[in-house]
C-alpha cells in the first residue's frame, strides 16, 4: 500500500511515530519554507539566519505534530507550517534587534584578561553591579 506523501499526511505520520516521515517532511518542506522566510523578511536575515529559522520551523513541526488537527487537509498543513515559520522568523528578528555587539578587546590592544573583561562589561552596562562580576 502506497502512503501519501503530502505535508498533511507526513505530519500525521510523524504524530504516529513514523521516523521516515520526518525525513520525507524535511525534504518536502525545507525549500518552500526557505522561500517563505526569505520573502517574509528576507532582507533582515542572512542566509545562515534563514537556514536556522527553517531548521527551527521543521523541528517545531516534528515536536508538535501530535497537536496538528489539519481539518482541511493539505491546505491546513501548509498554513500551519507557514504560521510556525512566521512565528520563528519573528522570534529570530526580535533576537537580532536585541543583539548588542561585544567589544573587541584585542582591537583595543587590551590583554583580554578578566579585569579588562569586567571593565568592558561596565562600559557597555554602566548600571552593572560590579560585586556580581
Amino acid at each position: 500500500m502506497r502512503e501519501e506523501s503530502g505535508l498533511h499526511n507526513l505530519i500525521l505520520r510523524i504524530a504516529n511515530g513514523d521516523p521516515r516521515a520526518q525525513v520525507e517532511c524535511d525534504a518536502l518542506a525545507r525549500e518552500p519554507l526557505r522561500r517563505f522566510i526569505t520573502g517574509h523578511r528576507g532582507s533582515a536575515f542572512s542566509e545562515e539566519d534563514v537556514q536556522e529559522i527553517v531548521d527551527q520551523t521543521i523541528f517545531t513541526i516534528f515536536l508538535h505534530a501530535s497537536e496538528y488537527r489539519g481539518l482541511h487537509g493539505e491546505g491546513s498543513a501548509w498554513q500551519w507550517a507557514y504560521e510556525i515559520a512566521r512565528n520563528q522568523a519573528h522570534k529570530w528578528y526580535r533576537v537580532l534587534q536585541r543583539a548588542v555587539p561585544f567589544p573587541d578587546l584585542d582591537a583595543r590592544n587590551e590583554s583580554g584578561d578578566e579585569k579588562d573583561f569586567t571593565l568592558a562589561a561596565i562600559h557597555y552596562n554602566p548600571n552593572l553591579d560590579t560585586n556580581t562580576v
